[in-house]
């Protein structure tokens, strides 16, 4: 009971805070692309097809936590997400960026620790969220 309880608060944490920044970012499309190409780690020609693909996984994956009963492999494309987004502060750590759509901890304008262990919270907390899955589905 407990565990069904804390799983389903963790699961709307988790649709929250990827439906908050999704709805930032489709609001300030321009924005965040010009925060992601200020990165420069993606070609700039790839970024007119990746930059809303990003949005788009963010939308369905919000609403794919709030969903109850959600199947556990359901989430495993927001572990690829997070993985991601850890990824590219850890590689951009330190760095400061003019551009700036300020879409949570995916585009800060300096990226700082605070970042980077954002993004690794998001990270255990998908993880915790399938491992308390996977229990519940035996």
């Amino acid at each position: 009971m407990i565990i069904n309880i804390l799983y389903y608060l963790m699961s709307f944490i988790l649709g929250f805070v990827y439906l908050k920044n999704s709805i930032y970012k489709i609001n300030k499309p321009y924005a965040f692309y010009l925060s992601i190409k200020d990165y420069k780690i993606f070609p700039n020609k790839a970024l007119p097809l990746f930059v809303p693909f990003l949005v788009s996984v963010e939308v369905v994956l919000g609403i794919v936590f709030i969903v109850p009963n959600t199947k556990w492999f359901m989430l495993i494309p927001a572990i690829f997400l997070q993985i991601f987004y850890l990824f590219i502060t850890i590689a951009l750590f330190g760095k400061e960026f003019k551009k700036n759509c300020n879409c949570f901890a995916n585009t800060p304008r300096n990226i700082e620790i605070r970042n980077v262990m954002s993004n690794f919270v998001l990270l255990i907390l998908i993880v915790l969220l399938i491992s308390i899955r996977l229990q519940t589905e035996i």
